[in-house]
């Protein structure tokens, strides 16, 4: 009886949506972790090919994610125009190019450095492919089946409780690696992958949404333009002039790079600066900290995120972050090098599961100033990825290019691991500071549709807003 009121409770919609953020992160976190230790000290990259294969990947990561947007918007083709089916069939090779960076190709073709580098390449790029293909399709989703500011937060909170239970994911892979070497490696490796596919899927089976996009693009609209086309460049150029957009995308730009550059960088920095000795267990432990982390720390904001609203928060994590980078700079010790690791994994990850909420208010804002018939999503989705991607490479070149020049005979300097860890955190917290402070969020009236906002300029200024009503002529899907 308690257990089938439980179940009401539930949004099974959401829990199903929420399914491809567990799935995604369980190989997500493991490949963000491991692959730049891999290549540059299990395969012994050298620094030329990993900068050269980044930058490959950072024209490729920016290119896909706007076309997959287009494509998915405005194809004909009737599994393309479908979110659900577009992740249905995309979860099996999507953990499929999870598996890539972990089979030695590299050594098995000679060994050099051009065939480790053409190794790190295709990794990349595939593994990328898919991660677009399905996570834009996802958070596209987000979109068409929340309608209020409350159900955002809500489904939020869904999707980072799903991304939370991903937190052993690492320590299993380190667990594994530590026991078995290489093979425990493949064994934990194929193990997520296959869980991974099976969850995603579950999304692609039984979400529901009220958009019903067959219906909608039965007939064609300016919205649905060529991708040669000038109206398809209108209809960006219509996104970009979005000074909300613009300071959100500013601000992104930064928060992937820095998650970025912790995910790749801190088994590196726990290796050189043998923080935990000889001991795995702490090791482990730390690791599965850091994981889990972020998604914790959202949990526990959700009464704060209701009451003060999600840009006054995000605004006080850049703060925060600033504030330890100094006190790391000032006092130096090897604790503090342990906790600013933590900081720099937690915070910018926490913050980041929050972003589909501002994207979202920036397509609603879209669709109604612009009168669409259906809200651009995928698009918008894309065009933010095409701008904030490439810092998925340019953070981690960063961070090579300044260890490199201070390489000493012994290794990477304690010294210049520590500049790193506090001078790149604090810079880019104080940026996003800047940037996001311009965000503002307007009252809206169209003729097709109303979003109506609480007397709060701000998102977030006097809290999110009661109730954002957005009333729309939707067809129902089936």
């Amino acid at each position: 009886m308690r257990y089938s009121r439980m179940c009401r409770k539930l949004d099974t919609n959401c829990m199903f949506y929420s399914s491809t953020n567990l799935g995604s992160s369980l190989i997500m976190s493991v490949f963000n972790f491991y692959y730049v230790y891999y290549f540059i000290e299990v395969y012994n990259i050298s620094p030329y090919w990993f900068q050269l294969s980044q930058i490959v990947f950072m024209v490729w990561n920016a290119v896909n994610d706007p076309l997959f947007g287009w494509f998915q918007d405005n194809s004909s083709i009737a599994w393309l125009k479908s979110r659900q089916l577009n992740i249905l069939y995309g979860a099996p090779v999507f953990a499929i190019s999870f598996m890539l960076p972990w089979l030695p190709f590299g050594e098995v073709f000679g060994g050099t450095g051009a065939s480790k580098g053409l190794h790190l390449m295709v990794s990349l790029c595939f593994w990328d492919t898919l991660l677009s293909f399905v996570l834009i399709a996802h958070c596209a989703l987000f979109t068409e089946i929340t309608e209020t500011e409350q159900g955002r937060i809500d489904l939020t909170l869904y999707t980072r409780v799903a991304t939370l239970l991903s937190f052993w994911a690492v320590p299993f892979v380190e667990l594994f690696i530590t026991l078995f070497g290489s093979t425990g490696l493949y064994i934990s490796t194929t193990v997520l992958a296959v869980a991974s596919c099976f969850l995603m899927c579950l999304t692609g089976l039984f979400v529901r949404t009220d958009v019903n996009r067959d219906v909608a693009s039965g007939s064609k609209t300016e919205d649905q333009a060529s991708i040669c086309s000038y109206q398809y460049l209108k209809l960006n150029c219509q996104i970009l002039s979005n000074t909300n957009f613009l300071s959100f995308v500013a601000m992104n730009f930064l928060t992937v790079g820095m998650s970025m550059f912790a995910s790749n960088f801190t088994k590196v920095f726990v290796e050189d600066m043998n923080l935990f000795g000889d001991i795995p267990s702490y090791r482990i432990i730390f690791f599965l900290v850091a994981s889990l982390g972020g998604n914790g720390m959202i949990l526990l904001l959700g009464p704060c995120l209701k009451l003060y609203g999600t840009h006054i928060v995000v605004m006080l994590s850049f703060i925060f972050i600033m504030l330890s980078s100094g006190v790391v700079w000032v006092f130096q010790s090897r604790l503090l090098i342990g906790s600013q690791l933590l900081v720099i994994n937690i915070v910018p990850s926490g913050m980041f599961g929050l972003f589909n909420i501002f994207v979202s208010d920036i397509i609603d804002e879209d669709y109604a100033r612009h009168e669409r018939k259906l809200p651009l999503s995928s698009m918008v989705f894309g065009l933010n990825a095409l701008l904030t991607k490439p810092a998925q490479s340019i953070f981690p070149m960063i961070a090579v290019q300044f260890l490199a020049s201070s390489h000493s005979t012994g290794g990477r300097s304690s010294e210049s691991i520590m500049n790193l860890l506090c001078i790149l955190p604090f810079i880019t917290a104080l940026l996003q500071l800047i940037v996001f402070s311009a965000f503002r969020f307007k009252h809206l009236q169209s003729a097709s549709g109303s979003i109506r906002l609480d007397t709060s300029s701000t998102l977030g200024d006097q809290g999110v807003a009661e109730d954002l009503m957005i009333q729309t002529h939707r067809s129902p899907s089936p």
